[in-house]
C-alpha cells in the first residue's frame, strides 16, 4: 500500500504539473491569437492604402488628380526672428520709397494750343 501512495502522489504531483503547463500555454496561445487578429487587420488597412495609392498614381487620368490632403502635418518650415525678418522689410520699404522720386506734373505749366478754335 506505501507502494500505491507514493505513486498515487507521483502521478498527482505530475498531473499539476502538467496542468500548470497546460494553463500557461493556453494563455500563450490566446495571447497569440489576440496579435494575429491585429496584424490582419493591419495588413487589411494596408493593402486597402496600397490599393488607393496605385489607383491614383498608375490608373487612368493619375495626371489629373489633386492632391489629397487627409489632414497629415505639413513639412515644418524653420523662418527664425519672424519680428527681425518683418523689421527689415519694413527698412527696406522705407528705404526704397526715400529713394523714389515723383516727377512734376505739367498739367500746370501747360499753355494753351495756338490752333485751337473757339466756337
Amino acid at each position: 500500500m506505501a507502494k500505491e501512495d507514493a505513486t498515487g502522489q507521483a502521478v498527482e504531483s505530475s498531473m499539476e504539473q502538467l496542468q500548470d503547463i497546460n494553463r500557461k500555454q493556453s494563455e500563450i496561445i490566446s495571447a497569440q491569437a489576440r496579435t494575429i487578429e491585429e496584424l490582419r487587420g493591419t495588413i487589411v488597412e494596408l493593402n486597402a492604402s496600397l490599393a488607393w495609392l496605385k489607383r491614383k498614381v498608375f490608373g487612368k487620368m493619375s495626371e489629373k488628380c489633386k492632391p489629397v490632403d487627409n489632414g497629415d502635418p505639413k513639412l515644418p518650415f524653420d523662418y527664425g526672428d519672424l519680428e527681425r525678418i518683418e523689421a527689415e522689410i519694413e527698412e527696406a520699404r522705407s528705404r526704397a520709397a526715400e529713394q523714389i522720386t515723383v516727377p512734376k506734373s505739367r498739367a500746370a505749366n501747360k499753355t494753351p494750343r495756338r490752333n485751337r478754335v473757339v466756337m
